[in-house]
């Protein structure tokens, strides 16, 4: 599908700077490790959905909250430079860092270190720009107080909102009533809907129907994707590639899913190209270097 229209997000979320090391192995006790690389990149969910929105062909406002210091200079200045509109305010402390040791099987061990957030009093500037908003594309990296004020906004100005609930917490059930669509993966389904004896993919297609929730796409890595619309449930596989890194790939797959909605695609055709955009995304290491742009896509 051509991209004749620029689907216009509203992203809120968490950004800050990641650091990566190689290691052999995690450390034991009191044991000094050498990396064999690092690698530094700005990131956060909402972050990385903006890139992915802007390099999949649409428009994204995103609003975030750093420190005044390098890394909040970092991350500002990587969204100017993509050309991506932002209002990411800049507040005294830090900015969000998060450390990421990485074993010689692919395992990770993270430490975050949460930085400044944002606040209910941050949120004008945000509301000021989104008159046109097509979506919001939310997650629950920022503080409940804030996304509720966000989601309570979206429901007065009838703007449609897709919600990654991620990472899933108590207060997840009490916002899903908001959202046009949920995205959770496996993991987060089955504690959002508490589906503690489903264990197989053929006993979550067949529960899904009775949630009572009117669609969601379900995310499964290699496994694809779930999309229930209708009372009907689709099982979508996903492509077929060589894995490198999977870190980031559920902020890619939520950032061509609702690119693809803005362009009228339904909600089965926005789920292949979004298996399409996280699946040539796993294909490369970290995050930035491999948020795919469109012209990849078409040719995949």
């Amino acid at each position: 599908m051509e991209n004749n229209m620029k689907t216009k997000v509203g992203i809120v979320g968490l950004c800050g700077q990641s650091i990566f090391m190689r290691i052999n192995h995690f450390h034991k006790p009191e044991e000094t490790l050498h990396a064999s690389d690092v690698h530094q990149e700005v990131g956060g969910k909402g972050y990385n959905q903006a890139v992915a929105v802007k390099r999949l062909g649409g428009e994204p406002y995103f609003l975030s909250a750093v420190g005044n210091d390098t890394y909040g200079n970092n991350c500002c200045d990587y969204l100017t430079n993509q050309g991506i509109k932002h209002g990411i305010i800049k507040k005294p402390g830090k900015t969000a860092l998060a450390v990421i040791l990485r074993d010689k099987n692919g395992n990770n061990q993270v430490t975050v270190y949460p930085g400044n957030t944002l606040e209910e009093k941050d949120l004008p500037i945000f509301f000021k720009e989104g008159n046109d908003f097509d979506f919001l594309l939310l997650n629950q990296e920022i503080p409940p107080t804030v996304l509720n004020s966000v989601l309570e906004w979206a429901k007065k100005n009838k703007i449609k909102v897709i919600l990654n609930p991620a990472p899933v917490t108590s207060f997840t059930s009490q916002i899903i009533q908001y959202a046009w669509l949920i995205t959770p993966n496996w993991h987060e389904v089955r504690e959002l809907f508490a589906l503690n004896e489903v264990h197989h993919l053929d006993d979550l297609i067949s529960v899904l129907p009775k949630l009572n929730f009117p669609r969601m796409v379900v995310t499964l890595g290699k496994e694809g994707a779930l999309v229930l619309e209708e009372g009907k449930v689709h099982h979508l596989p996903a492509i077929k590639v060589k894995v490198v890194d999977t870190t980031g790939a559920g902020d890619i797959f939520n950032a061509a899913l609702v690119v693809g909605l803005g362009e009228k695609m339904t909600l089965l055709e926005a789920t292949k190209f979004a298996l399409k955009a996280s699946g040539l995304n796993i294909t490369k290491d970290y995050v930035m270097p491999s948020i795919p742009y469109r012209e990849e896509l078409m040719k995949l």
